[in-house]
């Protein structure tokens, strides 16, 4: 089974395009327009992996991943943020906010899929670890 991730992104341009990408890897993608949809779908999916835009409206990246991280059904869900944002200030707020990536925009296709393998892999081998501990 493909893994789900979830795109969270109010430019429809930037989201399409990943979304786009995403499947053509082989992947199952769900897109949001916004915060507030992303943490509905977040709840509702259970994707493996969530991009998500910090500047969007209605609730913002960092609004998100603070609600997901305070259900105990989305608190795991690795994320990581795609921003136009590079102030390390932004990029700082994310990191303790509980993101795993930052990625900056522009990015490249070759960027984006690295940073998205890194995080599926690392969720894969820690379900590893913790399934090998159970047995």
């Amino acid at each position: 089974m493909s893994a789900c991730i979830l795109v969270i992104d109010d430019e429809a341009p930037i989201r399409e395009r990943i979304l786009k990408l995403l499947k053509f890897e082989g992947y199952e993608a769900l897109g949001a327009d916004n915060g507030a949809v992303g943490v509905g779908m977040a709840q509702l999916h259970k994707p493996d992996l969530i991009l998500c835009d910090i500047s969007m409206p209605e609730l913002n990246g960092y609004g998100a991943i603070s609600v997901l991280r305070s259900h105990p059904a989305t608190e795991a869900i690795p994320v990581v943020f795609l921003t136009a944002a590079v102030e390390r200030s932004a990029q700082r707020k994310g990191m303790e906010l509980g993101a795993e990536d930052y990625i900056t925009k522009p990015f490249t296709t070759e960027e984006l899929l690295s940073a998205v393998r890194a995080q599926l892999d690392k969720r894969a081998n820690l379900a590893k670890r913790l399934a090998a501990q159970a047995s």
